[in-house]
């Protein structure tokens, strides 16, 4: 059981900067963590205004090109999460977590690897460290993609 878990918050969306979605999804994590009998955060990851999606450019120390999703607060969740520093996470939705298959599997590995629960606290409750879960969430991951109009 999680003593030290961390809450995953993201919004893509924020134009006048309140975090008042972000917030919402606290409170909704909270109530999970309660209701799950787990300690209280160790961390909070708040991405606000923040998409999971949008790919930038970014020029390599080499001059080379890439394009990535930049999503700081996410990446520290897995360092986190694969150093220890956290022993499980709680978050609002999988579309608020994940958008893109690789970030994804980079998450579903570590989440094999050190076998801390990855719960979330809407949408049926996924926890990743099933494996009928994470099956579930990669096809919700490939098909939760923007639309081609």
């Amino acid at each position: 059981m999680p003593r030290r878990p961390g809450a995953y918050l993201r919004i893509s969306s924020d134009h006048f900067g309140l975090e008042a979605g972000v917030d919402r999804q606290l409170e909704d994590a909270e109530d999970s963590r309660a209701r799950l009998r787990r300690g209280p955060f160790a961390k909070v990851y708040r991405e606000n205004d923040t998409s999971a999606f949008k790919k930038r450019k970014v020029i390599k120390p080499d001059g080379s090109i890439d394009w990535i999703v930049l999503r700081p607060e996410f990446r520290q969740l897995l360092a986190d999460l694969a150093n220890g520093v956290i022993d499980g996470v709680i978050l609002y939705d999988l579309d608020r977590l994940v958008r893109q298959p690789p970030d994804l599997e980079d998450l579903i590995g570590i989440v094999e690897y050190v076998k801390r629960p990855v719960t979330g606290a809407t949408g049926g409750r996924m926890n990743l460290i099933n494996d009928s879960d994470r099956h579930m969430a990669r096809m919700m991951c490939v098909d939760s993609g923007p639309r081609l109009r």
